[in-house]
């Protein structure tokens, strides 16, 4: 995940509205590229939060994913599911 100030990313639990903090986060961002390993079932359906914070001037942040199947895509369209009732919360 990069970030031009500042992000976090949280999956499975501790992406739900009542248990998210910064120290919780899988990965924190800081203007810089990080990178983390989660081992996810397939099949399995996971929450997954992202946020970003921007100082001055326009906003970057940019979301790969990987796996031994598939290709670094940031095109996360196939992958996840929102439900626009309930704004994906």
């Amino acid at each position: 995940m990069l970030t031009d100030d500042e992000g976090f990313l949280w999956i499975g639990s501790n992406a739900l509205a009542a248990n998210f903090n910064a120290g919780n986060a899988l990965i924190t961002t800081n203007n810089t590229t990080v990178v983390n390993t989660v081992a996810l079932t397939a099949g399995q359906i996971y929450a997954f939060r992202i946020q970003n914070g921007n100082n001055l001037g326009p906003g970057v942040i940019s979301l790969t994913v990987s796996s031994p199947s598939l290709t670094v895509t940031s095109d996360l369209t196939s992958l996840s599911l929102y439900n626009p009732n309930t704004l994906g919360i």
